[in-house]
């Protein structure tokens, strides 16, 4: 009877490891997510390249294609760089399987 009442009470206390392991981790991804999100949307440092790309016209796309092109402007370059390489930060994250494709998916949709 006390065999069955110690698995029983590891089987529990197992499981109930198992959920809040599970509930951390989520948390933690979270936590992730909600500062890429923050660097991304609310810091100044991809802004100029973010708004350029969403919301520029064709004109100014151009612009800044020749600019690249040309590396006529090393300061843009830099930036551009940087907003590349937030990206790449983010699927390094899912390829450690730190984040999930999905997750990242959500934040820019």
């Amino acid at each position: 009877m006390t065999d069955i009442i110690t698995l029983v009470a590891a089987l529990i206390g197992g499981g109930y490891t198992l959920y809040i392991y599970t509930q951390n981790s989520k948390y933690q991804r979270a936590q992730v997510l909600f500062l890429l999100f923050e660097k991304f949307f609310y810091k100044a440092k991809y802004a100029e390249i973010r708004q350029l790309l969403d919301y520029g016209n064709e004109d100014k796309i151009r612009q800044f294609q020749v600019v690249l092109a040309n590396h006529s402007d090393e300061l843009l370059e830099e930036k551009f760089v940087d907003y590349l390489n937030f990206f790449e930060f983010s699927a390094s994250l899912v390829q450690l399987k730190q984040l999930e494709i999905n997750e990242v998916q959500s934040m820019f949709e």
